[in-house]
């Protein structure tokens, strides 16, 4: 027997042979959302990418209000996940965290609140899963501060009493940005590989020298890569350009390309025959020389003191190139990022 719809008392209450849910023919109520929590409509973007941003969760109460705003507060979550390329599963992730962190209510469609609940969520189920989603990253999808998102991840993390986060995945990161960066694969050609593994070995260095040390993660790799792609001759990048391609700021990259450049000149001092006529100006015309006899050394040494006995002088660094900007400040204070270490007496 067919039923009629509660909601608008007029039209006939059919099953959709897709989803499987109770659906009015007449207002497109949704009576019943069948076996599956979620019903996944396979669409594809431009470039054949799936489109996650088609997958809707299907409410069904008793009162249409919740259940309208429900759907909406949804569908800015996924629209807000969508530039990550989350899996399906991990999507699904984002979603019950957002409702778990907020009881099953999200927030109402179009306060700003909304998509940076979804940015945090999306950083705490990335980062649980090693995938290399920084908070400016995240934030900047939410169109707020990252300081602000910080504080609203440790407060859910708090809430829902998250295990603690593995710590960044530098290396990922450096593979995601060059893969993802096209404008970088176009201008390095053939030498693309190279830079990757100049660019990996610098990372090492790096986090050996403590330059990666509270730290935003993306300008850190955005000024390796800038001097990986300088050292095989990819000049049409600049460190600013690279930036906006990973994405991370680039007054904040800068600033990373020139600690590792002075860095790597106070390391080619101690251990070039010539290291004394080493400076900032001519580094990259000994630049190959170094990195080469650096990674020989470190491949000797597997316990890598080798690296670290070159630790720079990283105070007299940071004092020089670094005066910290407020935006930095703020995330110096949040890192790092365990669950440990966040507000556990604060609730959502």
């Amino acid at each position: 027997m067919v039923s009629t719809c509660w909601s608008c008392d007029e039209g006939p209450v059919i099953r959709d042979p897709d989803s499987g849910a109770l659906v009015c023919t007449a207002c497109g109520r949704v009576h019943d959302a069948g076996a599956d929590e979620f019903v996944h409509t396979q669409t594809f973007t431009i470039d054949g990418q799936l489109d996650y941003s088609s997958s809707k969760q299907v409410y069904s109460s008793e009162n249409p209000y919740l259940d309208r705003k429900l759907y909406l507060a949804s569908d800015v979550i996924n629209s807000t996940v969508a530039p990550f390329s989350l899996s399906p599963t991990l999507l699904r992730e984002v979603l019950e965290m957002a409702e778990s962190a907020t009881d099953g209510t999200l927030a109402s469609p179009g306060t700003a609140f909304l998509p940076a609940l979804a940015a945090a969520c999306v950083f705490l189920v990335a980062r649980s899963h090693r995938l290399p989603i920084s908070l400016a990253e995240a934030a900047a999808a939410a169109s707020c501060t990252t300081f602000a998102l910080a504080d609203l991840a440790s407060r859910i993390a708090s809430h829902l009493s998250l295990p603690p986060l593995p710590s960044f995945d530098y290396s990922a990161a450096l593979e995601r940005a060059v893969e993802y960066s096209g404008k970088l694969r176009e201008a390095a050609g053939e030498k693309t590989e190279e830079i990757l593994s100049q660019a990996r070995f610098l990372l090492r260095c790096a986090s050996k020298w403590s330059l990666t040390t509270g730290r935003h993660p993306q300008p850190v790799v955005a000024g390796v890569i800038a001097f990986a792609a300088e050292l095989n001759g990819v000049t049409s990048m600049s460190v600013e350009e690279i930036a906006l391609e990973i994405p991370a700021v680039p007054y904040t990259s800068r600033r990373r390309y020139k600690e590792l450049v002075a860095a790597l000149v106070r390391v080619a001092q101690k251990l070039l025959p010539w290291g004394a006529d080493v400076n900032a100006r001519n580094l990259l015309l000994n630049a190959p020389m170094l990195l080469r006899l650096m990674e020989m050394r470190s491949q000797s040494d597997q316990s890598e003191q080798f690296l670290e006995s070159f630790a720079p002088d990283i105070a007299g660094i940071v004092q020089v190139y670094s005066s910290v900007d407020e935006d930095e400040s703020k995330y110096l204070q949040s890192v790092p990022l365990d669950v440990d270490d966040l507000g556990k007496n604060q609730r959502i």
